[in-house]
């Protein structure tokens, strides 16, 4: 049994090997005592050296500018235009040939001799139709989006300074921090309504008599020469925005308020411009003792306050200190909300689609590649079953088929008084007898199926809709038979349609219809050749449409079509009807020479040549 003694000893020598890293604080050790919130103890504070950017791998490590620490290691941190890391380089997928799409090997491709880099596919040739030139302008690797390429902003190779945003083919800054400052001789996106260093104003202009950089310089590749001239464009020019002129006094402009070319006095009053002196905050844009916590203003950050923040409308600090915006929203009563209407995002300054956006599809920079479209979120998109994709470019979506707006395929609209999409065929319901009213509708019943008003009709018999909608009967013709418009009893009437619609006049010589009745125009003495037409008197008989005297007609002797002239040659060059009997008038003593002379009444007995002898 030990001793009270070499127990104590034991406990003394068991606390020194538990926390020896403290005799040499640069040293990293294990920590025990840090009861997991760490894996090493360095400069007594418990430490993850595998993310630490103080501590990367081990104590005193610091992974520096533009690398942070994962797994023990200092990587780039890849940001902005060149934000994928590809062994150890960070690479714009959408223009990088030899990672163009991804890494290559690991989802990207490395364009082949004379192909170039546009949205994460490899093409020969540049969509200029969609924006893209080829870039550099000396030798083609990529395509650039002039418009919204922070590297080529405007022009192949005109950067926009690091924070700023390429917009329609310009280099800005954006709304948070909308002023160029010049920080440690680089311009910097500035928000000078809180920084405490550039409050009010910029505390260096960024075009001086020392020759500054300009922000035109930095945006368009142009040289930066001494009074801030540049060779781009002269819109792009910087400009001192009142910076101090060339005998040192201040001048007009907003940037030196509060300031004289030779003095670095500060002035914390109104039209103040550069940093707060030491104790004071900057507050919409002026430096203060104290911020106005009565108009809604807080320090920030709470630990050193260098700025008063509005928590209402401060995406940096809304709500609260350092609570940020991100991902292109805004504080809107210290909430982060979406600046875009949905579905739309912040992307580059402008809200997008990320549905339907070949350039931003599904996320900011996801762009597709040539040929493909962006559907869904996705490149190439697929859609779902009965969905085709209609539109373009930013406007290509997938749409459901078998609408009216996209019947059978896109923009395939139906039209009519009553429209409607059946089985993706357009059909008006108010007039298509097999979709009457309602799709599949079909008027079956009917001998001559219509449909009108989205109701069924028969064609073949309906007095308002006879042959066609809309046609009605009336009049002399008040009937609808066989899609016509007739009269049953009419006179004359129809002789397919005669006192009944079907009944038709058959079996007559020359049929004809009066009152309903069927008649032969050709023999009726009541109807010869028309109705009401009545053979009498001389003409009592009807022959083949016309009135006829049968005692006498030689065309018509005694009986319809007896012709006494073509009998045979009977009655001679000269024949005659007498009392409906043909006669030789040359030879019948009876009738010599015409009917009822009688030879034997003039003491004659013979007829020659038409005459009694």
């Amino acid at each position: 049994m030990r001793s009270p003694i070499s127990a104590l000893a034991a406990l003394i020598a068991l606390l020194a090997a538990g926390t020896g890293c403290c005799k040499n604080p640069g040293l990293a050790s294990q920590a025990p005592l840090c009861n997991g919130t760490g894996n090493a103890i360095c400069s007594g504070e418990c430490v993850d050296t595998t993310s630490d950017n103080a501590n990367c791998g081990s104590c005193g490590v610091v992974c520096p500018k533009g690398t942070a620490c994962a797994n023990s290691v200092c990587i780039p941190t890849c940001v902005g235009a060149g934000g994928t890391l590809c062994e150890g380089q960070c690479v714009d997928i959408q223009t990088d040939n030899i990672n163009c799409g991804g890494c290559a090997g690991d989802g990207g491709v490395t364009c082949e001799p004379g192909e170039k880099c546009q949205t994460r596919g490899c093409v020969l040739t540049c969509d200029v139709d969609a924006g893209y030139v080829e870039c550099p302008t000396a030798k083609p690797t990529y395509c650039a989006d002039l418009g919204d390429d922070p590297l080529n902003c405007g022009a192949c190779g005109h950067a926009c300074i690091p924070g700023q945003l390429c917009q329609a083919a310009q280099c800005v800054c954006p709304p948070g921090a909308p002023l160029l400052c010049l920080v440690g001789g680089a311009p910097v996106c500035t928000n000078v309504q809180q920084n405490n260093n550039n409050c009010g104003g910029c505390a260096t202009p960024l075009a001086s008599d020392a020759g500054a950089a300009d922000a035109g310089g930095l945006n368009d590749g142009g040289t930066n020469k001494d009074g801030g001239e540049d060779s781009g464009p002269p819109e792009d020019r910087g400009a001192d925005g009142g910076s101090k002129d060339d005998a040192g006094e201040p001048d007009a402009g907003p940037e030196d308020a509060g300031r004289d070319a030779g003095s670095s006095a500060l002035d914390a009053g109104p039209g103040h411009s550069g940093p707060c002196a030491p104790g004071q905050s900057c507050q919409n844009g002026s430096c203060v003792e104290t911020c106005d916590t009565d108009a809604g203003y807080i320090p920030c950050p709470p630990q050193n306050p260098t700025y008063c923040a509005d928590p209402a409308d401060d995406n940096n600090n809304c709500g609260s200190c350092g609570f940020a915006c991100t991902g292109g929203q805004t504080c809107t009563n210290g909430v982060c909300e979406n600046s875009c209407a949905a579905p739309s995002i912040l992307c580059k300054g402008s809200c997008v689609n990320p549905f339907n956006d070949n350039k931003n599809c599904g996320g900011c920079g996801l762009g597709c590649g040539s040929g493909d479209l962006c559907i869904t979120g996705s490149c190439p998109g697929a859609c779902a079953n009965g969905q085709a994709v209609c539109g373009s470019g930013s406007t290509a979506a997938c749409v459901t088929l078998g609408t009216i707006d996209d019947c059978g395929s896109c923009a395939d609209s139906c039209t009519g008084a009553n429209p409607a999409c059946c089985s993706h065929s357009c059909h008006d319901l108010s007039n298509d007898p097999n979709n009457c009213g309602n799709c599949g509708a079909t008027c079956h019943q009917q001998v001559v199926p219509g449909c009108c008003g989205s109701t069924c009709k028969d064609f073949n018999s309906d007095p308002a809709n006879c042959g066609q909608c809309g046609n009605a009967c009336g009049g002399a013709t008040p009937v609808c038979c066989g899609e016509k418009c007739t009269n049953l009893t009419g006179t004359p009437g129809d002789v397919n349609n005669c006192g009944a619609c079907g009944k038709v006049c058959a079996g007559q010589t020359t049929p004809g219809c009066c009152g309903g009745g069927c008649r032969d125009f050709s023999n009726d003495k009541n109807n010869c050749g028309g109705c009401g037409r009545v053979c009498g008197g001389q003409e009592p008989a009807c022959c083949n449409g016309v009135c006829k005297d049968l005692s006498g007609d030689r065309g018509n002797c005694g009986s319809c079509g007896n012709n006494c002239a073509i009998s045979g040659g009977l009655f001679g060059t000269n024949p005659g009807c007498c009392s409906g009997a043909c006669k030789n008038l040359d030879t019948d003593s009876s009738n010599c020479g015409s009917c009822g002379n009688d030879c034997n009444c003039f003491l004659c007995f013979t007829c020659i040549g038409g005459t009694c002898i």
